[in-house]
């Protein structure tokens, strides 16, 4: 019988959220690698992590994930910039669409007039269980771009995109979704606000390790594990 696969982007290697949830949920699996995914197989399903880091990694694992599994379905757990002011470190957004700021996209669809935008579709689904779990969360726009500090504390730019109605800024969205897109793949995009650009005015580390980014992320992926259980 053939597997059920899904694609999982992460920014890095959070794997341990997804053993944890099967683990609380007593639910048996396997776990190996190949081309530097990891593969956990549960029943007649199988779940393809990718973690290599922003746009160009991400379309490298979306790629294989498209190449050697067929993936029709992916999902995204990952990180921005609040640039709202009713945003907070912790906050959740699910992201509909993104401004194609970064050059990853541009090399599978040059004009820019091409949409990065995620799946309706399965973006309605996840947004009823999120709503399901009495979860407060953002619905909305991402700037993506190339440039960690470049611009993304730039006042007047941040400004700007406010007025546009941007909720945010990171280095992955629009890559993920145009890709995924030109691949056939239906994509949905959960992220975790880790800093807040406008109030901060200048770079300022964060840390994945935060208690309320933690949390936010691993409901994240549970929200995306509990879809995948019941599709």
């Amino acid at each position: 019988m053939a597997k059920k696969d899904y694609g999982v982007i992460f920014e890095t290697s959070w794997l341990s959220f997804i053993e944890d949830y099967l683990k609380n949920e007593g639910i048996p699996y396997k776990i190996s690698e190949r081309n530097k995914l990891k593969i956990i197989e549960i029943g007649s399903k199988r779940i393809i992590i990718g973690t290599r880091p922003n746009s160009p990694g991400i379309a490298v694992d979306i790629e294989l994930m498209n190449r050697f599994y067929g993936v029709k379905k992916i999902f995204r757990v990952g990180s921005f910039g609040g640039y709202r002011k009713d945003i907070k470190v912790g906050d959740i957004i699910l992201c509909t669409d993104a401004i194609r700021g970064e050059g990853t996209s541009k090399s599978y669809v040059p004009d820019l007039g091409y949409p990065a935008v995620s799946d309706f579709h399965l973006t309605r689904l996840v947004s009823e269980i999120l709503f399901k779990k009495n979860t407060n969360y953002f619905t909305g726009t991402l700037w993506t771009t190339d440039g960690r500090i470049v611009g993304q504390y730039d006042k007047a730019r941040i400004v700007e995109l406010l007025k546009n109605k941007v909720m945010g800024v990171d280095m992955d969205s629009a890559g993920y979704f145009v890709v995924s897109k030109v691949l056939g793949m239906q994509a949905v995009n959960l992220a975790v606000a880790v800093d807040l650009p406008l109030k901060n005015k200048r770079y300022t580390e964060f840390f994945y390790e935060d208690e309320k980014v933690k949390k936010s992320l691993k409901l994240c992926t549970d929200i995306f594990m509990q879809y995948i259980l019941e599709d």
